[in-house]
């Protein structure tokens, strides 16, 4: 079983629908996330029908679901239209689905976010850090005078330069407590977000989103326990 145990800067959870307590093989795993600062609560719908999740307010990440593999339209409708995006989704993977962008700059779109929920190693953790802010440029998630990501993005945003541009990156970490900062790409100031005493617990996995706006940057952090 694979049990959400903490979420920070998003205090409500939301269900897509009954999730069963162990996770089925062969099953994708599919979860919501609401990244666009600007845009209201969105209702979610699959395949052009309504799904459990209704009102999904932003900073607010849905619970996993499981579904047959194949492929989905899941779409967002919040005030001023509808958003859509076609995911195909392979048997045993986890994917979070964000809403990013805003409505002010009509760049509201779906995008995917593929996470690594293999065995982890003994006495380390697995961040997936993800770049949600879409007027910030290119950062480097730092740890004291350590650059751990280099240059990640907003989706999208670095051109066709010859690798996925995602906005996500992977990594594992020792276990422990970390002062991490998000700053622009080759600097140390100004600090974009600054995370500090973050703790890295055995064995979990932790969705990192940097998302707002480079005027009121926020992040969202989701832990899933690999143990259980």
């Amino acid at each position: 079983m694979r049990k959400l145990i903490f979420i920070l800067a998003a205090a409500l959870l939301l269900a897509l629908a009954v999730v069963p307590a162990l996770a089925a093989e062969g099953k994708a795993h599919v979860r919501v996330a609401h990244f666009s600062a600007d845009t209201p609560a969105v209702d979610i719908f699959v395949n052009g029908s309504p799904s459990a999740i209704k009102g999904l307010e932003y900073k607010t990440v849905t619970d996993w679901m499981e579904l047959d593999p194949g492929s989905y339209t899941l779409s967002a409708l919040p005030k001023g239209g509808i958003r859509s995006g076609i995911f195909d989704l392979t048997a045993d993977a986890w994917v979070t689905v964000a809403a990013v962008g805003s409505l002010k700059n009509n760049t509201l779109k779906l995008v995917s976010i593929a996470e690594d929920h293999s065995p982890i190693a003994k006495g380390r953790a697995r961040i997936i850090l993800f770049h949600g802010i879409e007027d910030a440029p290119a950062v480097d998630l730092r740890s004291g005078d350590f650059v751990l990501v280099p240059k990640l993005a907003f989706p999208g945003t670095q051109g066709p330069d010859g690798h996925k541009n995602d906005g996500v990156f992977t990594l594992s970490e020792k276990v422990g407590t970390y002062d991490f900062q998000i700053v622009p790409t080759g600097k140390k100031t100004p600090v974009i977000l600054d995370l500090a005493a973050t703790e890295l617990k055995e064995n979990t996995n932790y969705l990192v989103a940097a998302i707002g706006t480079m005027d009121k940057p926020e992040f969202a952090l989701v832990a899933t326990d690999e143990s259980q």
